[in-house]
């Protein structure tokens, strides 16, 4: 493989469908150097709603299959059930989000299941005087 066709590659997005009981899911993915990086999970919509925001999103995305997207499909459907599983951020493109994003990410991933926390515990565990509507936007950008 050339130079330029792994940069295409890498840069490629690439996505899954999967279905379960409330519709229609996606995750979108791309081929890091080493490793699978998911940009996207679109959860479960009406019939072709997840497809259509991920065209709107990636309208160059091609469909494939890959080891651990079907993995982390088969995690997201048996949450779907209301099974506990857990994620792993290892999988995510966090290189995407600015650093204190990822901080915001990594600490509310530590919450347990079953737990909840508020914006203003989050802000505190990570030592930060915020607003809650600055710790509330980057989880809600994160999440859109």
């Amino acid at each position: 493989m050339t130079a330029r066709h792994e940069t295409a590659m890498q840069a490629a997005i690439f996505y899954e469908l999967y279905p379960c009981a409330f519709g229609m899911g996606a995750v979108c993915w791309r081929q890091g150097k080493k490793a699978v990086h998911i940009v996207r999970v679109l959860l479960p919509a009406k019939r072709g709603e997840a497809e259509r925001l991920l065209r709107g999103a990636y309208p160059g995305a091609v469909r494939a299959k890959h080891p651990a997207v079907t993995q982390t499909i088969t995690k997201l459907k048996a949450l779907t059930e209301g099974r506990a599983v857990s994620f792993s951020l290892s999988l995510l493109a966090l290189d995407s989000c600015p650093p204190f994003q990822q901080r915001v990410l990594s600490a509310e991933a530590e919450i347990p299941r079953g737990r909840v926390s508020t914006y203003g515990r989050i802000a505190a565990h990570l030592c930060v005087p915020l607003t809650l509507y600055v710790l509330a936007a980057v989880l809600l950008n994160f999440n859109q």
